[in-house]
């Protein structure tokens, strides 16, 4: 497998596992909330685990795309 596919493969994993927590995650990224703080909330309140480079790049997308240039 070449790196494009690799990284393909990657994406479309963590594209599906923040799609069963897309719900939860983007209303605490509207409010500010910091990676390592939705991260606990996920854990503690809603019993999900996820990492953090896939939440963290969920959410630097996010911010990224509702910025105006």
């Amino acid at each position: 497998m070449s790196v494009r596919g690799i990284q393909s493969a990657l994406r479309d994993d963590h594209e599906a596992v923040i799609d069963s927590v897309r719900h939860l995650v983007d209303p605490m990224i509207s409010s500010g909330m910091s990676v390592r703080g939705i991260q606990s909330a996920l854990r503690d309140d809603h019993e999900v685990s996820i990492s953090k480079t896939t939440l963290h790049t969920y959410i630097r997308n996010q911010r990224t795309n509702s910025c105006p240039r």
